[in-house]
C-alpha cells in the first residue's frame, strides 16, 4: 500500500460520517455521493498541520490561563504579605516614637504604659501620643519628682553648716 492509498483511507474513514454540504478538499461535489471524500498528500499535509497547530494553540492557551491562575494567587499572597509587613512597621514606628515620648515624660514602666496607652486611646489620629492626657488619667506610671538635694539646709538654700574645717584651723591659727 502506497503512502498516498493509506493517507486517503485514513481522511476517508475519519469522514465517512459527512453527507451533508460541500466538504473542504473536495472536487467540487455536492457530497451527495456514497463514495468516501479523497485528499491529496498535499491537503491532507494541510490538514494535518492545521490539527496539530490547532491542539498546540489549545495547549499553549491552557498554559497561560494555568500561569495566570498561578501568578494572580501568588499577588495575592504577595499583596497579603505587604499589608502585614506595612502595619508592623507601621506599629514598630509607633512604638519606638511612644517610647522616646515616654522617656522624656520620665514614665517608669515603658511596656505597660504602652499597652494602657493603646487600649485607652491616648495616641491621636496620627499616632502621636498625649502625654498630658495619659498623665492626668494614670499617675502612677510617672516617676516622682525627685526632692532638691539640699532639701535639709532650710528654706534659704545655701546656709553654711556649723562645723567648718577651714574655720578651725583658722581658730586654732589665731586668726
Amino acid at each position: 500500500m502506497s503512502t498516498e492509498q493509506g493517507a486517503n483511507d485514513k481522511n476517508a474513514t475519519a469522514n465517512a460520517g459527512n453527507t451533508g454540504g460541500n466538504a473542504a478538499g473536495t472536487a467540487g461535489g455536492t457530497g451527495a455521493s456514497d463514495k468516501p471524500q479523497t485528499y491529496t498528500r498535499e491537503e491532507f499535509e494541510r490538514e494535518l498541520q492545521r490539527e496539530a497547530d490547532r491542539r498546540v494553540t489549545e495547549a499553549q492557551k491552557a498554559w497561560a490561563a494555568k500561569q495566570a491562575e498561578v501568578l494572580a494567587a501568588k499577588d495575592r499572597d504577595a499583596e497579603t504579605k505587604l499589608r502585614e509587613l506595612e502595619t508592623a512597621a507601621k506599629d514598630r514606628e509607633e512604638y519606638a516614637e511612644f517610647i522616646e515620648a515616654a522617656h522624656e515624660a520620665g514614665i517608669r514602666n515603658v511596656k505597660a504604659a504602652h499597652l494602657v496607652a493603646k487600649g485607652g486611646g491616648y495616641f491621636d489620629a496620627r499616632g502621636k501620643f498625649n502625654v498630658e492626657k495619659f498623665r492626668n488619667d494614670n499617675p502612677e506610671f510617672f516617676l516622682p519628682m525627685s526632692g532638691n538635694a539640699n532639701a535639709g539646709s532650710g528654706a534659704g538654700g545655701n546656709q553654711s553648716s556649723t562645723f567648718s574645717m577651714d574655720r578651725w584651723i583658722r581658730s586654732q591659727a589665731g586668726r
